[in-house]
């Protein structure tokens, strides 16, 4: 099973507030820091559906209003900042993607998911450390002597 994605395996989660550390249970993986295939699934798919509301609400602000209004004076009529205002329209347009992406078949979803979202490469290998024998030690020490009896160079 993969490991929880919100607490990184731990099975607790830790945010600062009020200038201290707090530290609670991971209530995804209800503290065993492991989850389902399904649980993954699930946030892979409200990942990319956040992504392409973001997008969409980028969109919607880029577009010229033909009244000249835009989503500030929507912002002030609903007595809400703008930021505020456009945070609400992202979490609405995410559930509908959401909704939207969780009626198609399994394989099309992964197939999409995949391309959106792809799973991070995974690390390359550690580089190999060779170390240098005394024959080598020595012939390095004579190159450094007889660089440094070069008196007519800079040493940098």
């Amino acid at each position: 099973m993969p490991k929880c994605g919100s607490c990184g395996g731990e099975g607790r989660v830790t945010w600062e507030e009020d200038g201290r550390a707090v530290e609670d249970a991971c209530y995804r993986c209800g503290m065993t820091g492991v989850v389902s295939e399904e649980t993954v699934l699930d946030a892979r798919i409200e990942v990319v559906a956040e992504r392409l509301a973001v997008s969409e609400v980028e969109r919607i602000e880029a577009t010229p209003d033909p009244e000249g209004e835009g989503l500030g004076l929507a912002a002030a009529e609903s007595g809400m900042s703008l930021y505020d205002y456009k945070r609400q329209m992202v979490w609405g347009i995410t559930d509908r993607i959401g909704r939207e992406l969780a009626k198609l078949s399994r394989s099309t979803l992964l197939s999409l998911l995949d391309t959106l979202d792809p799973a991070p490469a995974p690390a390359p290998p550690a580089p190999v450390v060779r170390y240098m024998t005394r024959v080598a030690d020595a012939e390095v020490v004579r190159l450094i002597a007889a660089d440094a009896a070069d008196d007519d160079e800079l040493p940098f």
